[in-house]
């Protein structure tokens, strides 16, 4: 499992406990990731296409000149059959 990759789609999201996240899945190859951050709006965040990776509770975009909070632990998010 990857640590990062492009972005292919961005979708806010609500854990049943009620937090609001966003899901960030992204492509690298042929390894398909996604992760979630804290919910941003507009331009707070990374986009669709862009680069992402992250570390220690960071997921960086922008170049790695922004960073936003990572939710939890990365995961595969292709239906299981």
């Amino acid at each position: 499992m990857s640590v990062g990759g492009r972005v292919i789609e961005i979708k806010p999201m609500t854990f049943e406990d009620g937090t609001k996240v966003v899901r960030l899945w992204c492509v690298d190859g042929t390894d398909e990731t996604a992760v979630y951050c804290e919910l941003f709006e507009g331009n707070e965040g990374p986009r669709i296409g862009e680069n992402i990776w992250w570390q220690s509770g960071k997921i960086m975009f922008d170049g790695d000149r922004r960073t936003i909070n990572k939710i939890g632990f990365s995961f595969d998010p292709r239906p299981r059959p």
